[in-house]
């Protein structure tokens, strides 16, 4: 199953959220 433009730009968004509130507790510590 090809994987559809919607589906890369969701997982991208995800993982730009995850990297986020790891600097973010980095920081805060």
């Amino acid at each position: 199953m090809p994987r559809t433009r919607a589906m890369q730009r969701d997982e991208a968004f995800r993982l730009y959220r995850q990297y986020e509130g790891n600097i973010t507790n980095r920081f805060t510590r």
